[in-house]
């Protein structure tokens, strides 16, 4: 006589099995090749331990299509499991989770060119702590005197001002000429910065269209002290893992690429023809002894840096001369 539990076990186990044959057996996707299950064929005679082989009927590993047939006890059974982009061992990331290390790195530069770069006298008059090459002017409160080489060199920023002083002499429109490696320093980055505008508003990752311009617009008086945030929010708050590259306006890259190719091209022709090494000790001496000055050199290692990250980020177009500094920039907004 058979067992009431067992007969209702075996009931239970039974209808279970089919209804996974039904639904495609999402179930029974497992890691082991070998699932062992329980067998009907002697119907309330015990368990016959059957293996369940896993046998590969068509795969294709990465971000393809597979599908798994699996055989056991006279039974076929195929399962379809469908991934567009998956890890190396075959399991798709997690919607709407940032990646770590980038969002990491950002939030770290960010807080660090704040903390130092921007506050850093202001830190040290409070009694915080900050490294002693750290250069404490400007000061805190800035003087005129400590923020005068970087207006100076505001007011020629782009070279917009020498033109129009070369074009009307009588107007008189700049005064004093600044030292041509520090005014060149200082339009390299901002030619940089301005260079980036078509790559982040072209970048589907992108930030709200106003995030982006306050951005771009504080990027070119405080530089990466708003640049860093944006790219750490950008991972934070960007959801969809798969949507990379860029939807480019090709006459607002190439425009944006041919003003900042004219202002560094002009740059280093001013510096080459007048270039001496009393000029670059005097030029090293101010990087030194002025945060601000510090902060541009900083700027360059950070636009390097973030520039390879953001063009490596269209998978559809890859060239090597991305990766050199400003140029690599310059030749993706003309492509």
């Amino acid at each position: 006589m058979i067992d009431l539990r067992r007969l209702v076990c075996l009931i239970y186990i039974s209808t279970q099995i089919n209804l996974l044959e039904q639904r495609g057996v999402s179930a029974f996707q497992s890691h082991s090749p070998l699932v062992r299950i329980p067998s009907l064929t002697a119907a309330g005679a015990g368990w016959d331990r059957n293996i369940l082989q896993l046998s590969q009927r068509s795969g294709n590993y990465g971000n393809k299509k597979t599908s798994k047939g699996w055989t056991g006890g006279g039974r076929k059974i195929r399962t379809v499991r469908h991934s567009d982009e998956t890890d190396g061992d075959g399991q798709k990331p997690l919607p709407g989770m940032p990646t770590i290390l980038p969002t990491a790195i950002f939030i770290t530069a960010s807080v660090a060119y704040w903390y130092l770069l921007v506050f850093g006298a202001a830190a040290h008059q409070g009694g915080l702590w900050v490294p002693d090459f750290l250069p404490l002017v400007p000061g805190w409160p800035p003087s005129d005197a400590d923020l005068a080489p970087a207006i100076e060199d505001s007011v020629h920023f782009f070279y917009i001002s020498d033109a129009l002083d070369a074009l009307s002499p009588k107007t008189g429109v700049i005064g004093e000429q600044p030292p041509v490696l520090r005014l060149a320093f200082f339009n390299l980055a901002e030619a940089w910065v301005f260079a980036f505008l078509p790559i982040l508003l072209a970048d589907r990752k992108k930030l709200p269209l106003p995030v982006v311009l306050v951005t771009w617009i504080g990027a070119l008086g405080l530089t990466n002290a708003f640049l860093m945030p944006y790219f750490a929010f950008r991972e934070i708050f960007n959801i969809d893992n798969k949507d990379k590259g860029f939807d480019t306006n090709p006459l607002l890259s190439k425009a944006f690429g041919a003003v900042a190719s004219i202002v560094v091209g002009w740059a280093v022709f001013q510096t080459g023809t007048e270039f001496n090494l009393e000029k670059l000790e005097e030029f090293g001496n101010l990087v030194i002894s002025d945060r601000t000055y510090l902060a541009f050199a900083v700027d360059l290692v950070i636009f390097s840096l973030t520039q390879y990250f953001l063009l490596t980020q269209d998978s559809t177009s890859q060239k090597p001369i991305y990766a050199v500094p400003f140029v690599g920039l310059i030749v993706k907004l003309f492509d």
